[in-house]
């Protein structure tokens, strides 16, 4: 339920993690962005398309 409005702090702090481990290189073994990044590309997608067809939202009628 909330997914978009969810995903935006999300979003945020996921985007910050990436700028934060920016200096530290690619792979996440060495501290990289690799695994932030991967995350933040996945709340970017349920940011732009919501929940989908089975969430909460849909059903109840409060899509944002």
């Amino acid at each position: 339920m909330f997914t978009r409005p969810a995903c935006v702090p999300i979003f945020i702090l996921l985007a910050l993690s990436v700028v934060a481990h920016w200096r530290d290189g690619w792979f996440w073994n060495t501290l990289g962005i690799e695994y932030p990044l991967l995350w933040a590309a996945c709340v970017l997608y349920f940011l732009v398309n919501g929940g989908g067809v089975l969430s909460l939202d849909r059903v109840i009628g409060w899509e944002f």
